[in-house]
């Protein structure tokens, strides 16, 4: 589904960044990761808070309202059922990030084709450290980067999960596109990604992203226009003439339906998946590096890369 923001308040969920290349994702002020990017933007060096409880971004879903939308219908019909659900929890958060402008929010594959998470990329997502280096590269496909520790596996809330993961009543997990950090991150469901992740089964999950509209410019779409009008009379000079004018081999001719295609494309504005709306971090790299010294020693990490090069 589209949704259209307007006179929101200032985001409570936070991408901040400062240079040389530093990231951090907040929460209400709280610090949830750091990430570096390194020299040769070939990857970054992450770290991911050990005292963060949650986001806050959504309260728990109620039980009672997994079993109602259980019965939403198809798949679609159970993916709208549960757009809408979100939508509103997110309108009534103060831990969200949403601003103004237009947003998706669905399972219509977004930035990166994400659909469901399947088996084997749940027990990725779930075993995920809280330190390390993430790689990528042109073409790679990130996994979604948690923003919490998981809850033990024989919490209740993980046990009544798992139930839901048996009766197919499980609720999506809800994924935020961070474009600084090439990923999604969980907004909400994790301990429903470990209930899957125990019961070696995939987990639905919707998309969260801002959108940004491409309009093809005045040239482009005078000379694509043209293009498309001699093609079209081609393609009825070619049609005109008797079969024994015609080669003997097949002609790919322009259709009326084929132009309509070329020209929506080129005269429509089109939707996709937006850069991630970021602020500068206050207190720059000095903050940015106190916090994370601070984190670093609470981890018992005595090296980092993310320390590393800050001149770089």
């Amino acid at each position: 589904m589209s949704l259209t923001v307007l006179g929101a308040p200032a985001p409570g969920l936070t991408v901040s960044v400062c240079a040389p290349r530093r990231i951090r994702l907040a929460a209400k002020e709280c610090p949830l990761l750091w990430a570096r990017i390194d020299d040769f933007y070939s990857g970054y060096e992450l770290l991911r808070s050990s005292e963060a409880i949650s986001p806050g971004v959504i309260p728990p879903i109620p039980f009672g309202l997994a079993e109602q939308h259980r019965h939403a219908g198809d798949r679609p019909g159970f993916d709208r059922a549960w757009a809408r659900a979100f939508a509103q929890m997110l309108a009534g958060s103060n831990a969200c990030p949403l601003s103004d402008g237009p947003w998706r929010l669905g399972s219509n594959g977004g930035a990166r084709g994400l659909r469901d998470l399947a088996p084997n990329l749940v027990t990725k997502i779930v075993r995920q450290r809280l330190h390390g280096y993430i790689e990528w590269d042109f073409g790679d496909d990130l996994y979604p980067i948690t923003l919490r520790q998981l809850s033990p596996p024989e919490s209740g809330r993980v046990r009544a999960w798992r139930k839901l993961v048996r009766n197919a009543s499980l609720p999506p997990i809800l994924l935020y596109w961070v474009s600084g950090l090439d990923a999604y991150v969980v907004l909400d469901g994790h301990d429903r990604l470990l209930a899957a992740s125990l019961e070696n089964t995939s987990a639905p999950a919707l998309v969260l992203e801002s959108l940004r509209e491409h309009e093809t410019d005045a040239a482009t779409q005078a000379a694509i226009l043209r293009q498309v009008t001699l093609a079209l009379e081609a393609a009825d000079r070619a049609r005109s003439r008797g079969m024994e004018e015609r080669l003997a081999r097949a002609q790919r001719l322009m259709t009326v339906e084929g132009a309509n295609r070329l020209l929506l494309d080129a005269f429509v504005p089109m939707q996709h998946a937006g850069p991630t709306r970021a602020a500068l971090l206050a207190g720059g790299v000095d903050q940015w590096t106190r916090e994370v010294t601070e984190q670093l020693a609470r981890q018992q990490i005595a090296e980092s890369e993310l320390l590393n090069g800050l001149s770089g």
